[in-house]
């Protein structure tokens, strides 16, 4: 690492060791404690050594699925792959009036990246649906993406709860948990909020 990236990194590692960050999950806190990192309150201060050991057992690549072989991904050190936009809450219709993004507008933005060539990955929020609850959101958005498009997918972080609802959409979709472990076919974000 060298120039620009080094000052990132380098005040990164000094953010995370000396400001912390906070982990509002109690188990993440325990696990963290248990690997050796300093915790005060909901706070977890890394040691740039402890972060840097984890990073390096990572994989330099790795493989997402899609439903279509055509659209499969290596993530990593063969290049770049790009995902569509990402929880727009607003829609500027055609006469430039705005308004809260709606499921069908999902829908809309699903079959629109599908049909593009520059994406092999689709889903997530690429709006966020005003006219649906948080926690049918997530499942709802996944249906469309599973079924309006064979692409890798990317799915929203939510919570614990719609982690085990999109798990086992995706394993019934794809043959079982083992199935899914093998060949992954998602990628979420991680937020710690």
């Amino acid at each position: 690492m060298s120039g620009n990236l080094a000052r990132v990194h380098d005040w990164s590692m000094a953010v995370l060791k000396k400001t912390g960050i906070r982990l509002a999950h109690p188990e993440i806190l325990d696990l963290v404690k248990k690997h050796g990192v300093k915790v005060s309150g909901e706070i977890a201060y890394f040691e740039e050594e402890q972060l840097m050991g984890w990073v390096h057992q990572a994989p330099g690549d790795f493989k997402v699925y899609g439903r279509n072989p055509k659209y499969d991904m290596i993530i990593g050190k063969r290049g770049a792959e790009f995902a569509p936009g990402y929880g727009a809450p607003m829609i500027a219709d055609f006469d430039g009036v705005k308004r809260a993004a709606l499921y069908q507008d999902y829908i809309d933005f699903v079959k629109l990246v599908h049909q593009s060539n520059h994406f092999n990955i689709n889903g997530g929020i690429l709006v966020q649906p005003a006219d649906l609850s948080p926690n049918e959101s997530f499942p709802l958005m996944l249906f469309a993406a599973l079924t309006l498009s064979d692409k890798c997918l990317i799915g929203g972080a939510g919570g614990e709860e719609e982690a085990k609802t999109v798990m086992e959409m995706l394993g019934i979709v794809f043959g079982g948990k083992e199935e899914l472990r093998q060949k992954p076919r998602i990628i979420g974000l991680i937020s710690t909020s």
